[in-house]
């Protein structure tokens, strides 16, 4: 009877001298996964570790350190079965530059059933609620249907006296996110990541100024209810029953031709001025012209020359408007009026009477040909005919279109006759074309040149060592070369210098068959400075 209870005691005492030192080396390992130190432990990787089966996972340091937030999964619950049962609704912003209108934030209301994304540009974060207002009293008149519920998170323009007074007047449930869970209202949030990013995208093909943010964002808005996402209907056809037409679609920020009322025009006035298209409108069919001139009421022609050059709004060229955005009909009729279009301003300077000179500037890599206008004895470099009219309103000159030619196609050919009083040395320059390989270099006007540059190459490597011929092992593959050509020019860009470099075809080269750690025949001076530094500091520690 005493023997056994000895055993039973000593079994105990084992039992916890195991348990403390797994705790121990836990601990030891600075609290590291427990299946490294387990797999440690059990291939013999290091002296002085004992056979450990199984370390604690009861370490209350670990699990305040080191816990993970749980991702939320799906609830399995089926989607809404019609339009406005489940609205998702988010406000983003504030945006760092104010749109024409005012605004910092835009309002996202995105249909659970549809995906159909609506979206107001709006001021201030209160202003959300009277949107809200709006929106529904459309949306249930459109769709003769109720709101039944709505998704926001806990911001206070949402979770506010007032709205929650007024969606328990109508018996509309509010769903509300748990604190710092964005992912809980992820259907708006990622239209919002998604419109951004169209936003910038259409900001910078355009080239217009951030300030049009709210026009891109609405046009964003327009095109992307009328594309198929995961569904074989678009969100535009799932909301309303009808197929959407997007033939009457035009690139952001192309020019658009705009007629003059014969009310409001003069006998010498021209019929119609320029405008840029930034916007669609979902209640009428037409789009919305950023107009020239501050003032001005704008017609619409049919006729969007979408291969033109589009107009470069990075300045503060046009007018900031204060006003909302206007729509410009057209329909069937191809000239609707909008403004009323102010008077020419008087003493205007003729433009005829300016020397304007025409410059066509070809890009160091040789990609393409800058067109600029200029007035002889200034440094003024006009880039864009929208930088021709700011110019001339700002210095009261009178802008006549026809004087003015910003095509590349004429000057890319080779034809020079329209380069007006660029001088000769310059329209030498448009004929010159870098060759892309040795058969083009020695067959070009320039030959003699590039021949010269490439012997200055080779002479360069001959004296520097820069290979040795060997006999290539066998079977082995050779890499071959090819000659890279260049102009270095200087700062009135007149050619200084006709380089050609020859370099390895190091792309063939395939690795583990052709190369293991050294695969360029090109030296990295870091690399030799590393060694040199280790080098250095061995020979100190030896001596």
């Amino acid at each position: 009877m005493s023997k056994v209870k000895n055993e039973s005691v000593n079994l105990s005492s084992n039992q916890v001298e195991k348990v403390n030192t797994s705790d121990l080396w836990h601990e030891r390992f600075c609290h590291i996964n427990n299946d490294y130190v387990l797999n440690t432990s059990k291939n013999n990787s290091v002296k002085g570790l004992p056979k450990l089966f199984g370390l604690t996972k009861d370490c209350i340091s670990c699990k305040l350190a080191k816990s993970r937030r749980v991702s939320f999964k799906s609830m399995g619950q089926i989607r809404s079965k019609r339009p406005l049962e489940l609205l998702h609704m988010d406000l983003c912003g504030p945006l760092p530059v104010l749109s024409q209108g005012g605004n910092r934030y835009f309002f996202t209301i995105v249909d659970d059933f549809s995906r159909k994304v609506t979206v107001f540009p709006i001021r201030n974060k209160s202003d959300a609620f009277q949107t809200f207002i709006r929106f529904q009293k459309r949306a249930e008149r459109f769709l003769n249907r109720k709101v039944i519920s709505v998704r926001t998170d806990g911001g206070l323009e949402f979770c506010n006296q007032e709205f929650e007074k007024f969606l328990d007047k109508l018996g509309i449930r509010h769903e509300k996110t748990n604190p710092y869970s964005p992912e809980m209202n992820g259907v708006a949030e990622r239209f919002n990541l998604t419109a951004l990013d169209g936003v910038k995208a259409l900001l910078k093909s355009s080239g217009m100024s951030q300030k049009f943010w709210a026009e891109a964002l609405l046009c964003f808005t327009y095109t992307w209810n009328r594309v198929c996402h995961k569904n074989k209907k678009t969100p535009f056809e799932l909301y309303s029953g009808r197929k959407p037409s997007v033939s009457h679609l035009k690139k952001f920020g192309c020019v658009a031709y705009v007629g003059v009322p014969k009310q409001t025009r003069k006998k010498l006035d021209m019929r119609a001025k320029l405008g840029i298209m930034c916007r669609f409108d979902e209640t009428k069919r037409g789009v919305e012209l950023v107009p020239d001139s501050k003032g001005s009421r704008f017609t619409l022609f049919k006729d969007f020359p979408e291969d033109g050059d589009i107009f470069s709004l990075a300045d503060d060229d046009l007018i900031n408007r204060s006003e909302s955005p206007r729509v410009v009909e057209s329909a069937s009729k191809p000239i609707v009026e909008m403004r009323e279009i102010t008077s020419l301003e008087q003493n205007v300077i003729p433009c005829k009477s300016i020397d304007w000179v025409r410059k066509a500037v070809p890009r160091s890599d040789g990609s393409r040909i800058d067109i600029y206008y200029g007035i002889e004895g200034t440094n003024v470099r006009l880039r864009t005919f929208n930088d021709v009219m700011g110019y001339c309103a700002r210095n009261k000159i009178q802008c006549n279109k026809n004087l003015f030619n910003f095509s590349r196609k004429n000057t890319e050919s080779g034809k020079v006759m329209d380069l007006m009083k660029l001088n000769l040395n310059e329209a030498n320059l448009l004929l010159i074309r870098i060759p892309r390989t040795y058969k083009e270099a020695i067959k070009v006007p320039e030959a003699s040149k590039w021949e010269d540059a490439m012997n200055q190459e080779l002479k360069v490597m001959y004296e520097r060592n820069v290979w040795e011929p060997v006999k290539p092992p066998k079977d082995a593959k050779t890499l071959g070369n090819r000659w890279v050509y260049t102009l270095k020019r200087n700062e009135q860009n007149e050619i200084v210098t006709y380089k050609a470099r020859l370099v390895a075809q190091g792309f063939n080269q395939i690795k583990g068959e052709s190369y293991d750690e050294v695969f360029s025949p090109v030296v990295n001076f870091s690399i030799i400075r590393l060694f040199f530094t280790v080098f250095v500091c061995l020979f100190k520690c030896s001596n």
